[in-house]
């Protein structure tokens, strides 16, 4: 019998933040949906609100699906999990440097050192490279 390695603390908070963020996306991509029916009542005029809300919604419900199975990955300690969390954190990197430029300071620099934190310690730390070897 195999003998189950042992998951790092670290892991395991990246992998429940995973989980959380899976949850809060399907929700949120749910209600961008459920809103899309209410974009012709709003006072004002966005153009084709109601088809980015469902896209975006679609979008987003996809995105917690792929990442509920990504934090499942990580719990068990799977090396494919752990290379899309370093490439997300890296996307999330260069999209966070876009929401600075554009303003979005305080969400822009806490999703960088968020970023860069979870990728440095899968990247760097002995602990998690033991655990994914």
């Amino acid at each position: 019998m195999k003998k189950r390695k042992t998951l790092p603390l670290g892991v395991k908070i990246i992998s429940i933040l995973y989980y959380v963020c899976s949850v809060l996306a399907i929700i949120g991509g749910i209600i961008a949906i459920g809103l899309s029916g209410f974009a012709d009542s709003l006072p004002y005029d966005v153009e084709y609100l109601g088809i980015k809300l469902i896209f975006g919604g679609i979008f987003a419900i996809i995105m917690g699906i792929v990442s509920f199975f990504v934090a499942k990955g990580l719990w068990n300690l799977k090396n494919w999990a752990r290379i899309v969390v370093i490439i997300f954190a890296a996307l999330g990197i260069l999209d966070a440097g876009t929401g600075i430029a554009r303003g979005f300071y305080a969400t822009g620099f806490t999703g960088v050192i968020v970023d860069i934190i979870i990728a440095a310690y899968l990247i760097f730390s002995e602990e998690a490279k033991k655990a994914f070897a």
